[in-house]
Order: C-alpha cells, then structure tokens, then sequence
C-alpha cells in the first residue's frame, strides 16, 4: 500500500475512524507545544508540533497488534509500543514542502 500525506482533516477522520475500530484505545497524547515535547523527549520534528500525530494506550499485546493492523489500513505511518502505539499522518522526517505551504502554522 503507498501511503499519502494527510490533511489535517484527513488525519482527523482517520483518528476518529481509528478510535472506532479500537475501543480499548485510550488518547495519551496529541498536539505539543515545543516546551511539551521536549520534556517528553520527542524529536524537533515531531508531528505532535504540528498536531499530525496521536499517541495511543491500550491495554494488552493483542490489542496493541490489533491497533497497528488497523492503523495501517487507515493509512497511517505507526510504532507499536509496549504500551501502545503511535500514529502519523505524515511521513519521518522533513514535512513535504506542498504541505507546509499550506498547512504549516494553521493547526
């Protein structure tokens, strides 16, 4: 499957979509501020600054693996955690320029 840069109203779809498909999900992060982020230690270019990325508990393994099936099927980029699991709706790295020329600062 190739995966495409989401909107942030795609993103936003997707994460309601996702929270149906996995009820034991439960929201532990989404947008930061700079100041957040690196007190928890993300990356500068996390996609929790530009609130395009979510963190996820869940409560056993197999809900975990459940999750990241899901995720992936909802176009996501993912990490499955010990935890849970993290969801993107970007791609690592640099933003793509079209982006951030249209959506950079908006969120």
């Amino acid at each position: 499957m190739i995966r495409e840069p989401m909107t942030p109203e795609e993103f936003d779809r997707a994460c309601r979509q996702f929270e149906g498909e996995n009820e034991t999900a439960s929201l532990t992060s989404g947008i930061r501020s700079p100041e957040r982020n690196r007190s928890v230690g993300g990356s500068d270019d996390s996609k929790h600054l530009l609130g395009m990325a979510r963190d996820y508990a869940l409560p056993t393994e197999d809900d975990c693996v459940r999750a990241q099936e899901s995720a992936l099927r909802l176009g996501f980029w993912t990490k499955r955690y010990a935890w849970g699991i993290h969801l993107q709706g970007l791609p690592r790295g640099d933003v793509p320029r079209w982006w951030d020329d249209k959506y950079g600062g908006t969120v």
